[in-house]
């Protein structure tokens, strides 16, 4: 099943060797240079998933231009771009949205259901969730677990960055999201959460329970109308100065954002009650 020209494209592809790549995709004869594109290694890996998980980006595209099956999974269900996702080559899994990859692509064993932007969230990188948002990617759709990207940002100390942005492009939240902040012990997402005026539930107090550090920011935290009037502001605020790192928003989509926002400031300044 494995060649030889399938073992020397495949070690090309690892050592970075272009011109052997090429060698191997243009010699030989044309039924098996086709066959020798989408050809999985011994491992299982196909050659354009090798190539985007270490940021080839001249093979991806020798390989795209040659016909590789774009979305072709490898032996753990993920695609060539879920590969460049997990592993944080940007360039690869801009290049490979840019010639049709499924930015909703479903990996099919063990994670089941992971989507590149759930991986890209789980990975920590925030240049990659801001390329996938952009591109339109569902910011709330969730694994075959019901993990969506923002739970899975909430799970650990490094991703506090990564949760601020999902929130900042309105990631739905739900009762899970401070119970998984305070299991996983990481007081800086849990305090992120608090910043933004999510309510302290039964559940959460409960995995906080053997962690004086969680359970102390729990019991100092701000009423929750007083903590959801601060989000309402600082959401607005944003809107006004632009999210780090975004250059795409004209002034005029500012404007518009903070009207609408302020809509919301007020209606929720009307439900709680306050004078205005």
């Amino acid at each position: 099943m494995f060649s030889q020209r399938n073992r020397e494209l495949h070690k090309a592809i690892y050592a970075d060797n272009y011109a052997k790549v090429i060698q191997c995709l243009d010699v030989g004869p044309k039924r098996e240079r086709k066959k020798l594109v989408d050809q999985v290694d011994n491992d299982g890996y196909t050659p354009l998933s090798t190539a985007a998980r270490y940021g080839r980006i001249n093979i991806v595209t020798a390989l795209l231009d040659r016909g590789a099956v774009i979305d072709k999974v490898t032996y753990c269900g993920r695609s060539a771009l879920l590969w460049a996702c997990l592993e944080n080559k940007r360039d690869a899994a801009e290049l490979l949205l840019a010639r049709g990859a499924d930015i909703e692509f479903r990996r099919t064993r063990y994670y089941r259901g992971q989507t590149p932007l759930l991986a890209a969230s789980e990975g920590g990188h925030v240049d990659l969730v801001r390329l996938l948002l952009d591109r339109g990617a569902d910011i709330n759709r969730a694994d075959d677990f019901s993990f969506t990207p923002l739970m899975r940002a909430c799970q650990r100390e490094s991703r506090v960055e990564i949760l601020e942005f999902l929130l900042d492009r309105e990631a739905n939240t739900n009762y899970r999201i401070m119970a998984d902040a305070c299991f996983s012990d990481s007081v800086a997402v849990v305090g992120c959460l608090l910043a933004r005026g999510l309510s302290v539930t039964a559940a959460s107090r409960g995995a906080a329970q053997n962690k004086p550090a969680i359970k102390a920011l729990l019991d100092a935290a701000a009423p929750p109308e007083k903590r959801r009037l601060a989000h309402w502001i600082n959401r607005i605020h944003l809107h006004v100065v632009g999210p780090r790192g975004d250059h795409q928003g004209s002034a005029r989509h500012r404007l518009l954002n903070c009207r609408h926002l302020a809509r919301h400031l007020v209606s929720f300044l009307l439900v709680k009650g306050f004078v205005l």
